[in-house]
């Protein structure tokens, strides 16, 4: 009973895999994975929530001013008379400057600005206007708008994400009508995204473009009354982290970027240790078995198919597909070396059969392009050593595209056929070499020929084709096939066979020019 390469295989990838579930199933039992990613995803709940407080209170506290001020005897009467003493006294940047303010925009009942100030809180200074361009504009209308709207919330302008709130101006005892709207804006620089994260000592950025990570998980969060909508943040597990996104929108509700807060995974690090002192146990019953493994391919499979492939190199090198692979056993490989023996033999054959086929032109049975060239070739090389004359000439069909044209291609078929046998009746011996070069050109080749003996092999030529009598309506003689002939007699040692070529075609050239059916020596 031959026990083979596939039986081998089996027993040591059952034994290997057998060792390593068991391996698996111990560190199963010994993981907390699950416990501990769930008091994770608690403590990260309450960080997010945290985080999300404090953008909330951001709002707040500029709510807060907003409504102080704009209950204001003071404000009200500025409006209704615009005067440089209350500017002087409340609009200047170092007032705005104490109040953490970047922007104050005060317009009347109709959205007239009446007056704004904008100003880099860190240097009071002033700053580009804030709210331009469509988006900036159509905030600001919406913050204008008619009638006794207030509110919070976010928009990007044009010197950065700013905190925004407005409200209806009053008297100081809150009764009205009112006379306009106050609306106040905080930058949240880099300072003050500093600051949220030193009071709620979470490492937590903005982005306002599209976070890289992929989306894990959506965890719902508890309902709180104030200014940001609640809504689903957005998990992201790495290996030693979590990546939190809540997304954020402006006032017009357009998508303005996400609070991304970074935790490290401590809880899911110390489950890491647990599965690390697992892993090596793993790794070190792995490593026997593939060690095991690895031995055993070597003797049962490696070093025989390395020696088969040598023997294949040799023969494909040598290019002897009659040499054949030697005994390589009685398991797979030595079954793969007895197919590939079968193979040989019939790719001999086939070869044998495809030289035979790419020597010789389909449509008249004479040699090709490619046998021309090798026989050329050969002939060079034979004259150059037997010092003796070579004929080359080239025939031309004359005016056989107009045949073509005039009878159709299968009849043009047929003639190159009746040529072909006239050019093999034409020759006697068996070194010469007849070709068809393609289209309606032919070749022959006649070693040991002078020029006088060329000439008589073409007016052999023209007269054995004369009398086929092959009609032809544009035919030179009596309305007959014809052919053009060109000669080269090589007696140059050194000349090589595209100049010998370029000579007969030069002379072929000659007798097209010279009115046809007629030979020229080049």
């Amino acid at each position: 009973m031959r026990f083979g390469i596939r039986w081998k295989m089996t027993v040591l990838f059952a034994a290997g895999f057998f060792i390593m579930a068991a391996a698996g199933l111990l560190l199963l039992r010994q993981s907390l994975i699950p416990s501990f990613t769930q008091l994770e995803q608690g403590s990260a709940r309450s960080d997010a929530a945290r985080m999300i407080a404090s953008i909330d209170a951001e709002l707040g506290y500029l709510d807060t001013l907003v409504l102080d001020w704009a209950n204001w005897n003071d404000l009200y009467e500025y409006v209704q008379s615009p005067n440089n003493r209350f500017v002087d006294a409340n609009l200047v940047p170092e007032s705005l400057r104490n109040s953490s303010l970047s922007l104050v925009l005060i317009a009347d009942t109709r959205g007239r600005i009446i007056r704004q100030d904008a100003i880099d809180e860190r240097y009071a200074r002033p700053i580009p206007i804030p709210l331009t361009g469509r988006d900036g504009e159509y905030i600001l209308r919406l913050m204008l708008a008619q009638g006794p709207s207030s509110g919070c919330g976010f928009a990007n302008t044009a010197v950065g994400l700013m905190a925004l709130c407005w409200r209806p101006i009053l008297r100081s005892d809150f009764t009205g009508p009112s006379v306009g709207k106050l609306v106040m804006g905080r930058l949240l620089s880099e300072t003050r995204w500093n600051s949220l994260r030193q009071r709620t000592d979470l490492n937590f950025i903005f982005r306002n473009t599209p976070s890289p990570a992929t989306i894990d998980e959506r965890w719902p969060l508890p309902n709180h009354p104030g200014y940001i909508a609640t809504h689903d943040i957005d998990v992201h597990y790495t290996q030693r982290g979590l990546i939190i996104d809540y997304g954020l929108e402006d006032l017009a509700g357009k998508h303005l970027g996400c609070l991304q807060l970074v935790l490290e995974r401590t809880i899911y690090l110390q489950g890491q240790n647990v599965l690390k002192r697992s892993a090596i146990l793993l790794a070190l019953v792995m490593a026997a078995a593939v060690g095991l493994l690895i031995i055993a391919m070597k003797y049962w499979f490696v070093d025989p198919v390395r020696r088969l492939e040598a023997e294949l190199a040799t023969i494909r090198l040598d290019q002897h597909l009659d040499k054949r692979l030697g005994n390589h056993g009685q398991d797979e490989v030595g079954h793969l070396a007895e197919e590939i023996n079968g193979l040989l033999r019939v790719i001999e054959m086939q070869v044998e059969q495809l030289e035979q086929l790419s020597s010789t032109d389909s449509l008249t049975a004479l040699a090709n392009r490619r046998a021309f060239d090798t026989r050329i070739d050969e002939e060079l090389a034979r004259h150059r050593r037997n010092r003796g004359p070579m004929a080359l000439m080239l025939i031309d069909i004359d005016f056989f595209k107009q045949y073509n044209d005039h009878y159709g291609h299968p009849a043009g078929d047929h003639v190159l056929r009746r040529l072909a046998g006239v050019l093999n009746g034409a020759v006697n011996r068996q070194t010469d070499h007849v070709s068809r070069l393609g289209g309606e050109e032919f070749a022959v080749l006649l070693p040991q020929t002078d020029a006088t003996g060329a000439e008589k092999v073409a007016a052999r030529l023209q007269r054995n084709l004369a009398e086929q009598a092959i009609t032809h309506a544009y035919g030179l003689s009596d309305h007959h096939l014809t052919i053009s002939i060109g000669i080269a007699v090589m007696t140059d040692m050194t000349e090589s066979a595209e100049s010998l070529i370029s000579r007969a075609d030069h002379a072929l050239y000659q007798a097209k020019a010279n009115g046809r059916n007629r030979y020229e020596l080049g």
